[in-house]
């Protein structure tokens, strides 16, 4: 007997930011590991670490996987409670959005860019000085990467200071460890518009604005009665190829300006791009129809219907336009309705 197995795949697709390593795993650092208090100059970009040693992570003791033997002062029960690295690196911040700090530590540790604290990892809350103890002892034995994500702002263009403590949980620490690396996650790149913005459903309070892109990004519509102030925005974060944004709360009979886009970048948004919410219900109001048919031969035909309706109508347009059929030849399939609808054959 013969069976049949059926296999079904979803497939998901979204936003996938390539990122870019800017300091690998097992990088040289300089480090300091003679027990003496540094305070807190040795963070700062200016600080002079010509004396200090250099040695290629992991740098620790007591495990046997130490790339840099640190020294802990020779005695057993009385170790060095902190040990100091430093690294200058340089970052091109344009290509960036955020960054990825991955750091395996035993016992605590705290990271510091250019000066400024961005990450305690098991450590007390308050003042750190060269003789704080870690919160608790590493659960982990400092064997795992821990990662944490920053925004862009702490890193300046060009040359960066990343300093890192790494502090005991007790002076008598069987072992010490200490690596990490720092990725950059890229700017991803800007959607291109395929299929410009069309507007779907008018009501007097709403207006569906709907659009398509080239690779999936999130949608976001700004809109304002005033071409150049578009305030008020409406988002979809969920990232997509084909855009709907359902923009309410309008107010009736009433022009609006808008645009299209992602987060960072508008795909089409000028004085061209409009609408009017409907008047209410009931309201006797002055209205211009435009029916049209049969123009999905996507040819010269259908421009020079369009071109003769605009002569007709001047400055005064069409309020609602009805497509009456046969609006893609032959077979209806996206890519003709792409090219007879939606490619600038009715407005160029």
């Amino acid at each position: 007997m013969k069976k049949t197995i059926l296999i079904c795949l979803t497939l998901i697709t979204g936003i996938v930011n390539a990122q870019t390593t800017i300091l690998s795993a097992g990088s040289s650092w300089k480090y300091l590991d003679n027990g003496t208090d540094q305070g807190t100059t040795w963070r700062d970009s200016s600080f002079n670490d010509a004396s200090w040693s250099s040695g290629n992570a992991q740098h620790g003791y007591g495990e046997g996987d130490e790339t840099t033997l640190l020294n802990y002062g020779g005695v057993p029960s009385n170790k060095y409670t902190t040990y100091y690295f430093r690294k200058k690196i340089n970052i091109n911040t344009s290509a960036f959005i955020n960054y990825t700090l991955n750091l395996k530590r035993d016992d605590g540790a705290i990271v510091y860019l250019n000066g400024n604290e961005v990450w305690r990892e098991n450590m007390p809350a308050g003042t750190i000085t060269y003789a704080t103890f870690a919160a608790s002892d590493a659960s982990d034995d400092g064997q795992t990467f821990l990662n944490n994500t920053i925004p862009s702002t702490y890193f300046i263009n060009g040359d960066n200071y990343i300093c890192i403590e790494v502090h005991q949980f007790t002076l008598s620490s069987s072992d010490v460890s200490f690596d990490f690396s720092l990725i950059g996650n890229n700017v991803p790149p800007a959607p291109v518009l395929v299929r410009g913005p069309y507007l779907q459903q008018p009501t007097s309070s709403s207006m569906i604005v709907r659009w398509r892109t080239d690779i999936n990004a999130p949608s976001k519509v700004s809109y304002g009665t005033s071409a150049g102030s578009l305030t008020s925005v409406v988002v979809d974060s969920v990232p997509k190829t084909e855009h709907s944004v359902t923009i309410s709360g309008l107010n009736n009979n009433t022009k609006y300006f808008y645009s299209v886009g992602d987060y960072t970048n508008v795909l089409q948004g000028d004085a061209n791009n409009y609408f009017t919410t409907s008047p209410l219900q009931g309201t006797n109001i002055n209205t211009r129809l435009w029916f049209i048919g049969d123009h999905g031969t996507a040819d010269q035909s259908p421009r020079n219907m369009r071109d003769a309706f605009l002569t007709y109508t001047g400055s005064r347009r069409a309020d609602l336009m009805f497509m009456l059929g046969d609006n893609a030849y032959a077979n209806g399939t996206d890519a003709e309705y792409q090219v007879s609808t939606f490619q600038n054959q009715l407005r160029e």
